[in-house]
């Protein structure tokens, strides 16, 4: 894997998938099935402290933190923005 040209700001770390954001995220926010829903995800990569999961049927992105916050590019790069949300967006079948 090439650790050069990709990632958030043209820099992508190499490490072993952190599964705990979402874990976590996914305890605090109440959902019943956290490990069936974890498995719906792979992770892709880490990028600036940001773990990249992405949903296996929509192909969509979840972006979260270590701190248990949750990121999406905005029209200025990564922005804060909403678990729940963007969770939501991951899973849907059908674009906004």
């Amino acid at each position: 894997m090439s650790t050069g040209g990709g990632g958030v700001g043209g820099r992508l770390e190499r490490e072993r998938p952190n599964w705990l954001p979402l874990e976590r995220q996914l305890e605090r926010a109440g959902h019943p099935d956290v490990q069936s829903l974890c498995a719906s995800f792979i992770w892709v990569r880490r990028g600036h402290g940001i773990e990249f999961y992405k949903h296996v049927d929509t192909g969509r992105y979840l972006l979260l933190d270590s701190d248990q916050n949750c990121w999406r590019y905005g029209s200025q790069g990564l922005e804060p923005a909403n678990f729940e949300r963007q969770l939501a967006e991951a899973l849907a079948s059908e674009r906004p």
